[in-house]
């Protein structure tokens, strides 16, 4: 009993560890966190000739970070506003830009995203030769394999663009793939077919509106209120503001 005491104590040391880092990062430079890890990930400095690295759960994600899951591996990216990055097995995702806009290229595999609109923050997805952008608070899937992309909206609204080709909006229960006999047509259809994943993306999404429901008031002195770690914080303590040390 008192190992798994201490253990809780020490996971949670490391929480409010974490959590200071990301906050004095992200006062300088923009940087993401890995916020969900499971099996296989490996991480590894855009256009790097470093080998990959194994990934840590809660390790910061700076600009030019490639994200890379194995066979069993899965991953979430959390960013500083809340937008949330899923990465399912055997996928590999690039942050190329954190800032506004934020730019990130979805290179092979399965994501979801869950992306916040505003005009403070907005994001860019490349996938493929297609380009998307949340139009409003938005949920949306990306399968892309061998160049070939499709889109799905799960919640929201989204623009799909191909330069010199198409534009094309999408909203909740729709979805969007390329034509592979002509890049400069795509197929458009109203309805969204069932993916494998997307109950464990469910879950995930699940978890954490459970955990934001256990909002502490500590968070209100801060700009934002989906900060790094917060949640993570909430679901873990009572946290509280201390006069001189925050």
């Amino acid at each position: 009993m008192r190992l798994r005491i201490w253990r809780q104590i020490l996971f949670i040391f490391c929480l409010f560890a974490a959590f200071r880092v990301f906050a004095q990062a992200s006062a300088s430079a923009p940087v993401a966190r890995l916020s969900h890890l499971a099996g296989t990930v490996q991480v590894q400095m855009q256009d790097s000739t470093d080998a990959v690295t194994d990934a840590a759960l809660n390790m910061p994600l700076p600009q030019g970070e490639r994200i890379l899951t194995g066979e069993s591996g899965e991953a979430e990216v959390e960013f500083a506003d809340g937008s949330v990055l899923r990465l399912t097995p055997n996928s590999t995702a690039v942050l190329s830009r954190l800032g506004d806009p934020a730019q990130i290229e979805l290179t092979e595999g399965l994501f979801y995203l869950e992306l916040r609109f505003s005009d403070q923050n907005s994001y860019s997805i490349a996938a493929g030769e297609q380009t998307i952008a949340p139009q409003e608070n938005s949920s949306f899937r990306v399968r892309v394999n061998t160049g070939q992309v499709e889109t799905g909206v799960l919640s929201g609204a989204v623009s799909v663009s191909r330069q010199n080709a198409y534009t094309a909006d999408l909203s909740s229960g729709e979805s969007l793939r390329s034509d592979p006999k002509n890049p400069k047509r795509y197929l458009l259809s109203s309805t969204l077919p069932q993916e494998a994943w997307d109950n464990w993306n469910e879950k995930l999404s699940q978890k954490a509106q459970d955990e934001a429901a256990l909002r502490t008031g500590a968070r209100d002195a801060y700009a934002g209120d989906q900060g790094y770690g917060w949640a993570d914080l909430d679901a873990n303590g009572t946290w509280y503001s201390v006069p001189g040390e925050g």
